[in-house]
């Protein structure tokens, strides 16, 4: 993997219920990343498979655009769920979820959720709750992350980017050599209307290794 979040630590584990939740976050980025890598934090409403979960926040983590290679380091807030996301995700004292996503050019490689229940401080409140929900008694609890990992494209390694772009230049050789030998009879007299070349002169035949060996990948005979 190119990029693995290898830490997490939840800045406030308990926290009031109207708190912004914050993450202080590492990656090692083993090779530059040509994009940046953006991070959301969800809320999910519903557990119910196909339901919308709800984007908090969300940070481009880069040098816009672009990551350089090694350990990075960062703090990422998010406002927490108002009230009435709460509430339509059940009652108060059901347990929910945040999960963080990191995502590179649109793919998801890594997901950190936490279990969240909403407590009241008081001891007997949380035991024999109001029928009214009393928000300035409650707190925010986080459980400990379950991390899970995808497998995702990244850049193409550049040893791969070099033979790729030497493919390209034997094509586009071979693809030139064809062409000006057209322009050219059995007796090495040019045709009429000849292809020119950047200095106005008929192109002639090419005898360089380079272009003997596109000459022969594009099926032309360099014996006549």
């Amino acid at each position: 993997m190119v990029c693995k979040i290898t830490d997490v630590k939840v800045l406030r584990e308990v926290a009031a219920v109207d708190e912004d939740l914050g993450f202080q976050v590492t990656m090692d980025v083993a090779e530059p990343l040509a994009e940046d890598i953006v991070f959301r934090c969800m809320f999910v409403v519903s557990p119910e498979a196909g339901s919308d979960d709800v984007e908090l926040d969300s940070a481009d983590i880069g040098n816009g655009p672009g990551i350089q290679a090694g350990l990075m380091r960062f703090v990422f807030e998010a406002p927490a769920p108002t009230r009435r996301q709460i509430e339509e995700s059940g009652s108060v004292a059901d347990t929910t979820a945040v999960y963080l996503t990191a995502t590179y050019k649109g793919e998801e490689f890594c997901r950190i959720g936490y279990y969240v229940r909403h407590e009241y401080v008081e001891p007997l409140l949380q035991e024999n709750p109001p029928e009214e929900v009393d928000w300035a008694m409650l707190r925010r609890v986080l459980s400990n992350p379950c991390v899970t990992r995808f497998p995702i494209e990244w850049d193409m390694p550049q040893s791969e980017s070099k033979i790729v772009h030497s493919e390209e230049m034997i094509k586009s050789e071979a693809i030139t050599c064809s062409t000006a030998w057209r322009q050219f009879n059995n007796d090495g007299q040019p045709l009429p209307g000849g292809s020119m070349n950047v200095s106005g002169q008929l192109r002639e035949r090419s005898r360089s290794p380079a272009a003997k060996r596109a000459a022969v990948e594009a099926g032309i005979d360099l014996t006549n």
